[in-house]
């Protein structure tokens, strides 16, 4: 079964039954069910999309929904979407209870068959995940950003927890520091906070006399908190119905602007190639620009 472009708000999508596939393309399911007066959700805790029917195969291309609760048989690929809790410390992915681990989640463009996979720069992707995530696998995720934290006294293991490590991988992606998920190569905080502890273990070398081995593990520590904070993903708007929604903030890090696969941004809009566009708008500035004068650019929401 395929939705296509629809919008729909009120209550959840529920799969029951023996539903093979279910396709979401272009579709709106409204985060909170539906929107107040002032903008805010109704419901911001309960999610858009509940699928009960096991072995069911879900693809999600190029849509906004809210959280997601699966059946841990079921299958969920993402590309180009955003799965919005309404909260970081909201449930985004899980079983139906929303505390189990739900069915295995695949986040790149293989949802799409005219993609060829392991080639995103002809075909490129990427999601942004706002919410708590607790799956049986990530068998992959490419360019996300999953932004999530834990609420005091939580009990779940992580903000980000799969249930198998030895099998899938996460790439070029933003993952919350204590995630429990398969190996990284090339995510965030921990790639630029791994080049400042090298930075700072090579700069200490040089002193003489060297600090103490708790000075500069003290120094690092510091280092590394400041540093995880400001590569932390900023967004003009993580409020649903504002023109800016999910779209990164100029004062965003450049590891996380600039920090996809194809050199793009991580999250929803990874397929605008916005900073290779800027790049090329201000090449041809500065050759066609009066002597003496400057030109801004404003990104379009």
């Amino acid at each position: 079964m395929t939705l296509n472009g629809l919008l729909i708000s009120g209550n959840a999508i529920q799969v029951t039954g023996k539903l093979g596939k279910l396709r979401l393309v272009h579709c709106t399911l409204v985060p909170g069910w539906t929107l107040n007066a002032d903008g805010t959700p109704v419901q911001p805790t309960r999610p858009s999309l509940i699928v009960k029917a096991s072995g069911t195969v879900v693809e999600i291309d190029h849509c906004i929904l809210g959280g997601l609760r699966a059946d841990e048989s079921t299958r969920i690929a993402i590309l180009s979407s955003i799965v919005d809790a309404m909260a970081e410390t909201n449930v985004a992915f899980a079983a139906a209870n929303g505390k189990d681990a739900g069915g295995l989640l695949r986040i790149d463009n293989s949802v799409r068959s005219d993609c060829v996979e392991k080639d995103s720069q002809n075909c490129p992707s990427g999601s942004t995940i706002i919410g708590k995530i607790h799956t049986r696998e990530i068998e992959l995720a490419s360019n996300a950003i999953f932004l999530a934290q834990l609420a005091n006294n939580d009990t779940w293991l992580a903000p980000i927890w799969s249930e198998r490590r030895q099998e899938g991988c996460v790439r070029f992606s933003y993952v919350p520091s204590q995630s429990v998920t398969p190996r990284h190569f090339r995510c965030q905080p921990e790639l630029a906070t791994q080049v400042i502890e090298d930075k700072l273990r090579a700069d200490a070398n040089k002193l003489s006399p060297p600090p103490t081995p708790v000075a500069l593990e003290a120094q690092i520590q510091a280092a590394q908190v400041s540093e995880t904070l400001r590569v932390k993903p900023q967004f003009t708007s993580t409020r649903y119905g504002d023109p800016g929604y999910g779209q990164l903030s100029q004062r965003c890090a450049v590891e996380i602007r600039e920090g996809a696969d194809n050199e793009s941004e991580m999250g929803a809009f990874n397929e605008l190639m916005q900073p290779q566009r800027e790049t090329d708008l201000r090449v041809r500035l500065d050759e066609y620009l009066r002597f003496g004068l400057e030109a801004g650019i404003l990104y379009a929401t």
